[in-house]
């Protein structure tokens, strides 16, 4: 009895273990459970859970390519960012350049001078310059966005400021107080090209407008550029910058000899003399550089240098209104003259970009960044005047003249990037 007990035992264990062999996945990669017949091999196993289905021979004429173009669009838009910030600008000031020319015998025109009228009347003059002109925090927006590729992304950037206009204002005009030694402003000219004793004087006031403004607009491709990625990275930029950079400067005078210089007395209609410069530099050049990054979960600490070989086309305009008009012997009216000169110049520059990002969410980041750029060989409004004259019996000889020079911009930004998921 034991004996056919024990074997009727393994016959059980037998079975259960043959049962237990099918319901489990074998360690070789067998599949199971399974219903049906037994598969071949393992290439004709079907998931009971994968649904399939047969699309019609027909599909349309331009499915694949519907498809094709879904799934690229997909692919690129994954990781697209854009940003926009709030930029307040410095651009350098033109300095303490003279109003007007040397005169002979005048070592510096900016102190008070004396001058000799054709009349015999004597006066005391001074020639202004610029140096209360000032370009700081200049507003202006910054757009930027970002399409990731296989090789690594393309960013484009466009910025601009808004128009700022320094004023140089003088309080010596009209000149009421006797102590005061300036009677009258100046604009000092040239004596067919030497310093001489040729000016244009202004008794009631004088004003000048300096005004600047700048736009840039540039692409640029950062190789292996992958986002999101945690730690040191450095890639190397290669790309175009397009800079806009005008100015113009504004000199306007008027006479209506309230000093008494000539006899008659106030003129019913003073003489009101202008001399405008304009300047517009157009800078077209390739960059490179090397953008170094720190990536933590939480923040972004970027450095940025690029270099660039650029080309800057120029034209500079000087016009004058009234210059030297005069109803007294002898008597002048210059009308309206303009003269302008054009330039291709080689213009390298350097660009340094420092930022910090604060990750507020995976798709939302909080920028702030400083930026400069020192261009070279950049035409500027105040350097373009030739103050020049040759004989009232010529037109006006203030012409527009080619002159270069560096220039500084520096640029405070604050702003926002959306990350597209």
């Amino acid at each position: 009895m034991l004996g056919r007990l024990h074997n009727c035992l393994w016959v059980a264990c037998l079975v259960l273990g043959v049962s237990n062999a099918y319901s489990q996945t074998l360690p070789n990669g067998a599949y199971g459970p399974y219903y049906g017949p037994a598969p071949m091999n393992t290439n004709d196993y079907v998931d009971p859970n994968v649904v399939h289905e047969l699309l019609p021979p027909d599909r349309g004429l331009w499915w694949d390519v519907d498809y094709r173009l879904n799934q690229a669009i997909q692919d690129t838009s994954h990781g697209m960012w854009f940003r926009l910030e709030w930029l307040s600008t410095n651009i350098d000031a033109p300095g303490r350049t003279l109003l007007g020319a040397p005169l002979a015998n005048v070592p510096d025109p900016r102190q008070p001078f004396e001058v000799v009228l054709p009349s015999g009347a004597v006066t005391t003059a001074q020639v202004l310059d610029t140096s209360s002109i000032d370009f700081d925090n200049i507003n202006g927006i910054r757009g930027t966005w970002g399409v990731p590729l296989a090789f690594g992304t393309v960013e484009t950037m466009v910025w601009g400021t808004e128009n700022s206009t320094s004023r140089v204002n003088t309080d010596l005009l009209p000149a009421t107080d006797p102590l005061q030694p300036t009677r009258v402003i100046a604009t000092s000219l040239l004596t067919n090209g030497f310093p001489g004793g040729t000016v244009v004087l202004y008794d009631a006031s004088f004003k000048a407008f300096y005004s600047t403004e700048i736009f840039s607009a540039e692409s640029n491709v950062y190789y292996n550029y992958r986002n999101p990625r945690l730690g040191l990275r450095i890639l190397p930029v290669c790309g175009f910058r397009f800079v806009d950079y005008d100015e113009a400067l504004v000199q306007r005078g008027v006479y209506d000899n309230n000093s008494g210089l000539n006899p008659g007395g106030i003129l019913i209609d003073p003489l009101v003399r202008q001399i405008e410069s304009d300047v517009d530099n157009d800078l077209y050049a390739l960059q490179t550089g090397l953008r170094t990054e720190f990536v933590h979960q939480h923040f972004t600490l970027g450095v940025e240098p690029k270099v660039a070989l650029g080309l800057n086309h120029y034209e500079a305009t000087v016009s004058t209104f009234d210059l030297r008009d005069s109803p007294y012997d002898p008597v002048v009216d210059d009308g309206i003259t303009k003269n302008v000169e054009s330039q291709n110049i080689l213009a390298p520059y350097f660009d340094l970009s420092l930022y910090a990002k604060v990750h507020l969410t995976p798709s939302c980041h909080l920028r702030v960044g400083w930026n400069y750029t020192l261009f070279t060989n950049m035409s500027r409004a105040d350097d373009n005047i030739f103050y020049n004259d040759t004989g009232i019996a010529n037109p006006p000889a203030l012409t527009a003249r080619g002159e270069e020079e560096a220039l500084g911009v520096s640029t405070f930004s604050l702003g926002g990037e959306i990350i597209l998921p």
